[in-house]
């Protein structure tokens, strides 16, 4: 009998992890809210990257990020988290069905982290969650691998133009 519903549990898990990863979506009310501005990033070699976000500039939006949305969302757009003072909340990464990276960024637009997020498990007792290591006023959530990929590093600068890219 214990075989039995262990094995129940498992495929259970399994039906439902299968299911979650089906139920993700192209976009949200969240998302769809979310301006598209340009951001550069300015390396310390240099370069000048130029990239167009979706900007999260209230609760709501932030709340929402990349919540129940497919893996492609995070490809299009990174997300810009721009808020009005410091802050030393933790990210996390309930409901996102991805791997992200996300960078914090410092009162000055210096990247003071760069850390991957790693989706929580519909079994997890916890989720994981993601700290600024010193009080960030932004976070640039992207799709895994895109600093590495772009050469964006710890210490580079974040400037968000105020044009919309649209």
């Amino acid at each position: 009998m214990r075989l039995l519903i262990l094995g129940f549990f498992s495929g259970f898990v399994l039906f439902s992890s299968i299911n979650a990863m089906a139920a993700c979506t192209l976009s949200t009310p969240e998302i769809d809210q979310m301006e598209i501005k340009a951001l550069s990033i300015q390396t310390q070699a240099g370069d000048v990257i130029e990239l167009p976000v979706r900007v999260a500039d209230d609760w709501t939006e932030r709340a929402g990020g990349f919540q129940h949305v497919c893996a492609q969302v995070a490809e299009q757009y990174p997300i810009y988290f721009q808020f009005e003072r410091s802050f030393n909340s933790a990210f996390h990464m309930r409901n996102v069905y991805t791997e992200l990276d996300i960078a914090f960024i410092d009162d000055s637009g210096q990247i003071i982290s760069i850390q991957r997020m790693k989706p929580n498990s519909l079994v997890a007792l916890q989720q994981n969650l993601y700290y600024p290591p010193s009080p960030a006023r932004g976070a640039l959530e992207t799709a895994p691998g895109y600093y590495a990929k772009i050469g964006v590093r710890v210490g580079d600068r974040i400037v968000l133009k105020f044009a919309t890219a649209r």
